[in-house]
């Protein structure tokens, strides 16, 4: 099996800062990473900010593992992270608040089934039919809502810029136990979960940053049956519009107490393609005799190709000729075949592109399409 993209969507949260949300994807696995927001100006990592550094960095690492588990590839993100961050920093950090951390959720193809990792608040989600099901924990903004309410009425509005707040913030970011994705592979490794379901063609994924899955838990705008229903109607554009919306619409940040007026957002929306290697027997013998009956046809291409190839020029002609194959050389003198100079232009197959494969049935063409028509020189 692997996995399809079907779309892809990320939006900053206020135009004048970076976005420090990443996301990506193979036909094996995917993942999005949430950086978290500077509580600083740049200077750490040069003129960049940490948080877009983290994001980018991380999402380079996924796109280029080549690890067959979900865990083998956060092993090798993390390490490399911690790479290149002892390469590229350019001072000590002015305090723990200040080095580099994000949020991720990672999703990976193993067998018959989605290997997921997560740290933080990205999330998963998972569809079979009318089933819909969290890979990861169903995300919970009612802490951070609390914290920031605590702050004062419309705290959000001020986009951190209060001394209140970011002191508030910085302390957060400090707090022993953060399980979050940072540029120290030991604790990233131990701040990762892991869990995972199984899977069939046809099963579709949602991977969110938590800027998008605020549509569910912060706003309480869908479920999780009826977001991804929703999805599937109308695409990620139109959600995306629906939650800047709602967050225009309170500005102020009073109805939905929140340190941002609007955070960034990015999401992508996954198929699980392929056959099922857990197929039931009956299934499995029919995949394998179609491989069987394709490996023959192939082999009997190859077997015609090179009784062909010793066969005189004029013969091979006849032989892929559909109105005269068969016919003795004496008959062809007396026949106009369209190999002669004078005739009228070449109507045989050209060997170049069919020979070997002009025995075989329409519909048995090796890999399954359609016997190819003839082709005029």
């Amino acid at each position: 099996m692997h996995l399809d993209l079907i779309q892809t969507l990320s939006l900053c949260g206020d135009a004048t800062t970076p976005n420090d949300d990443r996301g990506g994807a193979t036909a094996g696995h995917a993942w999005v990473i949430d950086g978290a927001t500077d509580l600083g100006p740049p200077g750490l990592l040069g003129d960049q900010g940490g948080a877009a550094w983290l994001a980018a960095a991380a999402d380079a690492a996924f796109g280029t593992s080549l690890a067959e588990t979900v865990r083998g590839t956060c092993e090798a993100v993390f390490a490399d992270v911690e790479r290149r961050f002892a390469q590229e920093r350019r001072r000590a950090p002015a305090a723990a608040w200040e080095l580099p951390s994000a949020a991720f959720a990672a999703a990976q193809l193993a067998g018959d089934r989605i290997e997921a990792a997560w740290a933080a608040d990205c999330a998963i989600l998972h569809r079979r039919g009318e089933t819909v099901q969290w890979v990861t924990p169903m995300p919970d903004r009612a802490s951070e809502s609390a914290d920031a309410a605590a702050l004062g009425d419309g705290i959000g509005a001020q986009k951190l810029r209060s001394p209140a707040v970011l002191e508030d913030r910085r302390r957060a970011r400090m707090r022993p136990g953060r399980r979050v994705l940072g540029v120290d592979a030991a604790a990233a490794s131990a701040a990762v979960h892991y869990g995972g379901t199984a899977v069939a063609p046809g099963d579709e994924l949602l991977l969110m940053s938590d800027g998008f899955s605020a549509l569910i838990d912060a706003y309480g705008a869908y479920d999780a049956n009826g977001f991804f229903a929703a999805v599937e109607s109308h695409g990620l554009a139109t959600l995306a519009v629906e939650l800047r919306t709602i967050e225009r619409d309170d500005a102020a940040c009073r109805r939905f107490p929140r340190f941002k007026a609007s955070d960034d957002a990015t999401a992508l929306w996954l198929r699980v393609a392929g056959y099922r290697s857990n197929a039931p027997t009956g299934e499995k013998l029919d995949q394998a005799h179609h491989q069987r009956d394709d490996q023959q046809d192939v082999d009997q291409a190859a077997g015609d190709m090179e009784a062909e190839a010793e066969q005189p020029q004029d013969q091979q002609d006849r032989n892929n000729c559909p109105q005269h194959r068969g016919i003795s050389p004496l008959e062809l003198q007396e026949k106009r075949c369209a190999h002669e100079p004078s005739s009228a232009p070449r109507q045989c197959f050209d060997t170049m592109h069919v020979r070997g494969y002009r025995r075989l049935a329409p519909g048995h063409w090796p890999g399954g399409s359609s016997y190819p028509d003839a082709r005029s020189d």
